[in-house]
C-alpha cells in the first residue's frame, strides 16, 4: 500500500461499560431525596434529525456542524450497506465544550475509579448513546466512527463474521468531511506497520476466528486479528483482486446455506486461500493499485439546532452516567425529570434502568410499571413491564390468567414500538397457554413474530397454544409436531416447553374421554382407561386427578348395579 502521511496507533482502547462499579453507593441512596441536577437550558442545544438526536452546550454553528458531519457519516453508510432492515437503535450524541465537563461523565472502572478514554459508545438492545468533547482527538474521532458501524449494523437481520464486522468498522472509522466531498477508507498505515512485524495469519484461520477466540488472547494477537481484519476488507474494497464487489457478504450467503467452506470461498472471491493470501501480501507491501472512497455530500434533512429543555438535558446526562457506572448522579436525574411532572415516564424509565443495573429488580420492575402507565414510547419499558409481571423473562413462566393477560398487552405493545425486538415475540408466546382472554391482537402479533424470526421456534409453540385453545384442535397439532420435528434445532428448554404442551394436551384429552364415557355411564370403560393410563402417568398432578376419578367411577359403578 502506498505511504499515507496519516499515522495512528494500531488498536484503540474500545469502552466495555462497567455498571458494577458504585452498584452499593446507589443501593444506599436510591430511595433517599437526592439533589436534583439543574441544567441551564440556556446553555444546552437539541439537534434532532430521523437517525439520531444531539445534546450539547456548544454554540449554534458548532451544534449545527457536528449534527450536519454525523448526518453525512450515516448518509455513507446507507449509500454503501443499504438501508437497514430493522429500524435503527435510537441514538442520543452528548457533546461537551470542555474537557472538564466530560470529565465529569468518563465511565468508571470495576474499582470505581475514571477510565482514561478520550470519548465512549455504548450500544445495547434498546438503545445507543455517545459521549466526547467537542475538541476530541482525530483517534477518539476514529474510535467512534468505528462503533458506529457497529451500530448501523446492529439492525441488520443477518450477523457478520468478526472480520467482516470489525473489518468494516475500521474502513468506515477514516469517514471526515473535506470541503463539499465525504470520504473514508484512508490507509491505516499503523495497521501496515504492525502486520509488516507479526505474522499475518492465513486467511483460512482469519476467516473462521470467533468472538470466544479473541477473549484471553494476548493484546498483540488481538491488534493483528484487527489490522489484518481491516486489511483483508480494505483490499476487497479498494484493491485490486478482480473479486466481485459484493463477493464478501456472497461468501457469507453461500455459509448461511450450508456451501462447504473452501468451495464457497473460492465461489466467491474467484481465488484459493493460498492465492488471496499472495494478493493480500502484495497489496500490504505496495504493489498494486489503491484508492479511497470520496463522493459529493449527500442530501440530508436541514439540522437546526433548538434550545433543549431541562427534561432533554437530564435524560441524555442521565443515560450518560448511566453507562458509564456513575448510577447515584443518574438517579439523581431520574427523580428531576420525574419532578418537573412534564414527562413523568422518561423519568420512570431512566430510573428504572439505574435500578435494574444496581441489582434491584423489585425496584426496577416498580418503576417500568409506572413508566408504562404514564405513556411511555420506549419499547424497552413496556418489555420489561411485562417481564416483571411474568416473573421472568424467558418467556416461560406461571402467573394468573389475568396477570398473564396483562403482560401480553404490555409485550404487543412492545411490539407495536419495536416490531423487530424477537424477545418480546418469544415471550408472549409463553403466555398463551394461560392469558385470559384471547385477543385477535396475539394471533396477528405471533403470526407477524412468525414470518421475522423463523429460527424462533417458541413462536410457534404459541400459536399451538393459542390454535388448541381456540378448538382449533388439528392445526394446533400441525404447529407442535413441527416443532418438534426439529429436534436439532431445539434447545434444552424449548424442548422441555413443547414436551410439556404434548403432555398437557394428551392428559387433557384424556380427561375429557373419562367424562364423556362417565356421561354416557360406560362406567367400565372409563376404569379400564384410568388404569390404563395410570399405568404410564409420570406427572403428580395428573396421577391425583386419575385417581379421583378412579374413586367416583368406582363408586358410582357400585350404585349404578342392579
Amino acid at each position: 500500500m502506498r505511504r499515507s502521511t496519516a499515522t495512528f496507533p494500531c488498536l484503540l482502547l474500545l469502552l466495555a461499560a462497567v455498571l458494577s462499579a458504585n452498584v452499593t453507593a446507589f443501593a444506599e441512596t436510591a430511595s433517599s431525596s437526592a439533589p436534583a441536577p439543574s441544567p441551564s437550558p440556556l446553555r444546552w442545544l437539541r439537534c434532532s434529525t430521523p437517525e439520531f438526536t444531539l445534546i450539547t452546550d456548544l454554540d449554534s454553528t458548532a451544534a449545527t456542524a457536528r449534527a450536519k458531519e454525523f448526518s453525512q457519516y450515516i448518509a455513507a453508510l446507507r449509500g454503501y450497506f443499504g438501508n437497514p432492515t430493522a429500524p435503527l437503535l435510537p441514538l442520543t450524541l452528548v457533546v461537551f465544550r470542555s474537557h472538564a465537563d466530560f470529565d465529569r461523565f468518563r465511565p468508571l472502572d470495576a474499582q470505581g475509579r475514571p477510565q482514561l478514554v478520550g470519548g465512549f459508545f455504548v450500544r445495547n438492545e434498546a438503545w445507543a448513546i455517545l459521549g466526547a468533547p467537542g475538541d476530541a482527538t482525530a483517534e477518539t474521532t476514529r474510535t467512534l466512527y468505528h462503533e458506529g458501524v457497529h451500530w448501523f449494523m446492529h439492525s441488520a437481520e443477518r450477523t457478520l463474521p468478526p472480520w467482516l464486522d470489525e473489518g468494516m468498522a475500521e474502513v468506515f472509522s477514516t469517514f471526515e468531511l473535506v470541503g463539499s466531498d465525504v470520504r473514508w477508507g484512508r490507509e491505516l498505515r499503523g495497521r501496515v506497520q504492525l502486520l509488516h512485524r507479526y505474522h499475518v495469519l492465513p486467511l483460512k484461520q482469519l476467516l473462521f476466528t470467533s468472538r470466544a477466540d479473541l477473549f484471553g488472547r494476548d493484546a498483540t494477537a488481538t491488534d493483528v486479528f484487527y489490522a489484518q481484519s481491516w486489511a483483508f476488507v480494505h483490499f476487497l474494497m479498494f484493491g485490486e483482486n478482480k473479486s466481485p464487489h459484493d463477493a464478501a457478504t456472497h461468501y457469507v450467503a453461500l455459509l448461511e446455506r450450508g456451501t462447504d467452506p473452501d468451495a464457497a470461498f473460492t465461489q466467491a472471491f474467484g481465488h484459493s486461500y493460498e492465492a488471496m493470501d499472495r494478493l493480500l501480501q502484495r497489496y500490504l507491501q505496495g504493489q498494486g493499485g489503491y484508492r479511497t472512497y470520496r463522493q459529493p455530500l449527500a442530501p440530508t434533512v436541514p439540522v437546526r439546532p433548538v434550545p433543549a429543555t431541562p427534561d432533554d438535558v437530564d435524560d441524555a446526562l442521565g443515560r450518560l452516567a448511566l453507562v458509564g457506572a456513575r448510577l447515584v448522579p443518574a438517579s439523581a436525574r431520574a427523580r428531576a425529570i420525574i419532578a418537573r411532572g412534564l414527562a413523568p415516564a422518561r423519568g420512570h424509565t431512566l430510573l428504572a434502568l439505574t435500578y435494574r443495573a444496581a441489582r434491584q429488580p423489585a425496584e426496577a420492575a416498580a418503576e417500568f410499571e409506572r413508566a408504562a402507565r404514564a405513556g411511555s414510547t420506549d419499547f424497552e419499558t413496556y418489555f420489561e413491564a411485562g417481564c416483571a409481571l411474568q416473573g421472568a423473562s424467558a418467556g416461560i413462566a406461571t402467573v394468573t390468567s389475568d396477570t398473564a393477560r396483562q403482560a401480553a398487552d404490555y409485550y404487543e405493545q412492545a411490539i407495536k414500538l419495536n416490531a423487530g425486538y424477537e424477545k418480546a415475540y418469544a415471550n408472549l408466546a409463553g403466555l398463551m397457554g394461560l392469558a385470559e382472554p384471547l385477543l385477535p391482537a396475539d394471533h396477528a402479533a405471533l403470526t407477524d413474530g412468525a414470518r421475522r424470526f423463523p429460527g424462533n421456534l417458541l413462536i410457534p409453540l404459541g400459536l399451538a397454544q393459542l390454535s388448541w385453545r381456540r378448538g382449533e384442535k388439528p392445526a394446533a397439532r400441525r404447529l407442535l409436531d413441527g416443532v418438534l420435528a426439529q429436534a436439532d434445532r431445539l434447545n434444552a428448554q424449548t424442548a422441555a416447553y413443547a414436551e410439556r404442551i404434548r403432555a398437557a394436551w394428551t392428559d387433557e384429552e384424556r380427561m375429557a374421554t373419562i367424562a364423556t364415557l362417565a356421561r354416557e355411564r360406560k362406567y367400565a370403560d372409563a376404569l379400564a382407561r384410568v388404569d390404563e393410563w395410570l399405568d404410564t402417568v409420570s406427572d403428580r398432578t395428573t396421577e391425583a386427578e386419575l385417581l379421583r376419578w378412579r374413586r367416583d367411577l368406582t363408586r358410582a359403578a357400585g350404585v349404578s348395579k342392579p
